[in-house]
């Protein structure tokens, strides 16, 4: 940059100054992604120079900057970094140029976040359109507290400064009601049909069957007992049905098991990945690993292992395992489904955390120093870093697919996906791909015997409604009155490596 004398601050030369920092910000290294600057990423929203009055007489001209910032992600690990990085590199461009800076430092300060949905969760519609990024507690087993890790989670990323919506997804025992306190418990039905969420404190919005439920008898809301088809039909409709408005993060605490509730979610949400809760038993940890392997075949990744009711301190300098010694398991079962060993986090057992979940308010509010809340705000930490790396582009789903369209003026399915840095296409003819179908329907689930002749599909089939389901694949109904297609993104790029394509 050049220097620039006390006469030559002028509107013009000022707004020459606003330029040459923005571009020298812009091209800083986001420190929280990979390959991305504070441009690319749009965090810097603005630069503001002004001519200011020295303190004192002084031959240098004095000039005040003020820096707006937009992070990818209220309260990301690189928040802080990003804004000592912005302030280091005004103040240096100004020195450099023969400037003083009013105050001795540039001021940079964050404005409100946009709260525009991302794409994936705009194209679900219903109150889902507004969301940015959601992520699942599951695990395979219950018991193991699951309710415990998404209610704190949820309330960590508001302390965080995001927007936070917490929907629990236990139809038929849900825990939210007793965990969490809403301000009020007047669920309101809007205009365009969707419900608004209950305010559980602390800016997070939540949503459970267990606020909605018909009455029983006793004048009381409880569980649902339903077959698995109505539990995931439920489910949905709550998801989709809520409105959450423009959340930075919604946290889906799953039930027990690996059911339709869960393929359902799986299907419904872009989940940026999932936290998964086990204990030390042996039983949980079995439990916990099929959990996982559901996971990886709805290609949402692990985020993070919770290990909780790991341990308890006696107030005496000794920590016991009374459920058994679970660490070296707990890391072992990290390592074989790709969790990195940092991201192991050991809740204890303190019955503060007990206390405070039945009093309808997370350890994370009630007891904000105890141990067990400085894990969970450890892992909203981790989960935070994941969420801004989801947003800024740097994570995708489906192995780099960028997206499946029926082009009805070519008469064919394009296939588009990420590859050497660079995107590629393939062009897959309808009839070819209506064979290809796995569903019960068309294909045994045991033997792999197909069930239907490709002859006997119409040589005309075409797509009537394409749709992304969740991370791992696309729903694809047809013109023949097929509607249970569902084709991964593996068995879609395999069909475009075959060259099954016009």
């Amino acid at each position: 940059m050049r220097a620039f004398s006390s006469s030559a601050l002028s509107p013009r030369a000022l707004a020459a100054l606003e330029d040459a920092l923005l571009a020298r910000l812009s091209a800083l290294p986001h420190p929280g992604l990979p390959d991305a600057t504070l441009g690319s990423a749009g965090v810097v929203r603005s630069v503001a120079v002004s001519a200011a009055a020295a303190a004192a007489p002084s031959p240098t001209p004095s000039v005040s900057v003020e820096i707006t910032l937009d992070p990818v992600f209220p309260g990301a690990p690189s928040a802080a970094p990003i804004r000592d990085a912005v302030a280091a590199a005004a103040s240096a461009a100004c020195g450099g140029a023969g400037l003083a800076l009013a105050g001795g430092r540039a001021r940079v300060r964050e404005a409100a976040p946009s709260r525009a949905g991302a794409p994936a969760f705009s194209a679900l519609g219903g109150g889902l359109a507004g969301l940015r990024a959601a992520v699942a507690v599951a695990s395979g087993k219950g018991g193991v507290g699951k309710s415990t890790v998404s209610v704190n989670l949820a309330f960590a990323l508001a302390a965080r400064g995001a927007r936070v919506g917490l929907l629990d997804a236990d139809v038929q025992g849900p825990s939210l009601p007793t965990m969490a306190s809403p301000a009020s418990l007047d669920v309101r039905k809007g205009a365009d049909g969707c419900v608004g969420p209950l305010d559980v404190g602390a800016g997070v919005a939540a949503m459970s069957y267990g606020w909605v439920a018909p009455r029983n008898a006793a004048g009381e809301r409880a569980g649902a007992v339903m077959r698995g088809p109505m539990l995931a039909t439920v489910v949905r409709q709550l998801a989709k049905f809520t409105a959450w408005g423009g959340r930075d993060a919604l946290v889906v605490d799953t039930p027990p098991g690996t059911g339709d509730v869960h393929l359902t979610l799986g299907q419904l949400l872009p989940l940026t990945g999932a936290v998964v809760v086990t204990t030390p038993q042996a039983l949980a940890m079995g439990n916990t690993a099929r959990g996982l392997a559901m996971l990886k075949g709805l290609a949402v990744p692990p985020l993070a292992l919770v290990l909780n009711m790991a341990y308890f301190e006696d107030g005496k300098g000794g920590r016991h395992h009374p459920l058994g010694d679970g660490r070296a398991a707990a890391r072992a079962l990290a390592d074989r489904w790709g969790v990195p060993p940092a991201r192991v986090f050991e809740v204890p057992m303190e019955p503060l955390v007990s206390a405070a979940g039945d009093g309808g308010a997370p350890a994370v509010v009630a007891a904000p120093r105890s141990a067990t809340a400085a894990v969970f705000g450890e892992l909203a930490a981790a989960v935070a870093g994941d969420l801004e790396a989801a947003l800024g582009g740097a994570r995708g789903g489906g192995a780099g697919l960028l997206s499946t369209a029926w082009d009805a003026s070519r008469g064919v399915v394009a296939v588009r996906w990420e590859e050497g840095g660079g995107a590629r296409e393939a062009l897959l003819a309808p009839h070819a791909l209506r064979a290809a179908c796995r569903c019960a329907a068309c294909e045994d689930e045991f033997t792999g015997a197909r069930r239907v002749d490709a002859r006997a599909i119409p040589k005309d089939v075409a797509p009537t409604r394409v749709e992304p389901r969740g991370n791992y694949g696309v729903a694809v109904a047809w013109s023949d009155g097929h509607t249970s297609s569902i084709y991964t993104h593996a068995q879609l790029r395999e069909l475009a490596a075959a060259k099954t394509k016009l």
